[in-house]
């Protein structure tokens, strides 16, 4: 490779500007350079350079990455790529730009944290149920209006966030998270919660502050481990909530 060829290639990978990183992989991927070993050091020496391999599909080895922070990258969409990353166990796309997931994301068999709050995403993929070690699921603050129906096959899940959505209904199938010890639901849209969260068994904090929820599933006297429930800002009768203070004296009722 031409020496002034590698100095620019070299100074754009090394940008902090995200444009100029960009430019550096269209110019590598047309002047076919991915495979030079001298400019390969430096297409992934980050977790956002990482993400750009797969989106030109460069040829990098994947069973080292066991974990991305793309943390307010201003990164628009996950190629479908991202499935290659059979030994992924952490991805954190916090506050960015994303839309969509693809139905690829399934495929990552090993992730067990999955951070996508603060981004716009409409609807989740159906291949998302997959996820069969997924412990963490942060979802707060996007678009979402449904969850998929089988999300129950999550059965690893340990904390669920999905608060300041648009939901309107939360899924029977959400009373087969059996691992499930937080759940927060707060700054949606729900009328009604179904009576398969009693068997929430683990259930330690339950939040629902904030939606439109005129009765409360008597379901809810079996989470005897529930320490907390949030139920300001919904249009309960304040004899229901007596109720279940009496049914559960341990667990602390905000309302």
């Amino acid at each position: 490779m031409d020496i002034d060829v590698f100095q620019k290639l070299k100074d754009l990978l090394e940008s902090e500007d995200k444009t100029n990183i960009e430019l550096a992989f269209q110019l590598i991927k047309g002047g076919k350079y991915q495979r030079n070993p001298k400019i390969r050091k430096f297409l992934t020496n980050s977790d956002n350079k990482i993400l750009l391999c797969l989106k030109y599909r460069f040829p990098i080895r994947t069973d080292e990455i066991t974990r991305l922070n793309l943390v307010k990258k201003q990164v628009t969409e996950l190629p479908d790529a991202v499935s290659k990353l059979e030994q992924l166990y952490s991805l954190a796309l916090w506050e960015n730009a994303l839309t969509r997931l693809p139905e690829e994301i399934g495929k990552l068999q090993n992730l067990e944290e999955l951070i996508l709050s603060y981004n716009q995403i409409e609807a989740l993929p159906a291949s998302l149920v997959n996820l069969k070690n997924l412990r963490l699921l942060w979802l707060h603050k996007n678009n979402l209006r449904t969850l998929p129906k089988a999300i129950g096959k999550l059965s690893e899940l340990s904390e669920l966030h999905l608060e300041d959505n648009y939901l309107t209904e939360v899924p029977e199938s959400i009373g087969k998270l059996e691992c499930l010890q937080i759940l927060n639901l707060d700054g949606n849209q729900l009328t009604e919660i179904p009576e398969s969260i009693g068997n929430l068994t683990r259930l330690q904090d339950l939040r629902l502050y904030g939606n439109q929820i005129e009765k409360l599933p008597k379901s809810l006297k079996k989470l005897k481990y529930l320490e907390r429930i949030y139920l300001i800002g919904n249009p309960l009768n304040p004899k229901q909530v007596q109720q279940l203070q009496k049914d559960l004296p341990r667990t602390k009722i905000y309302f």
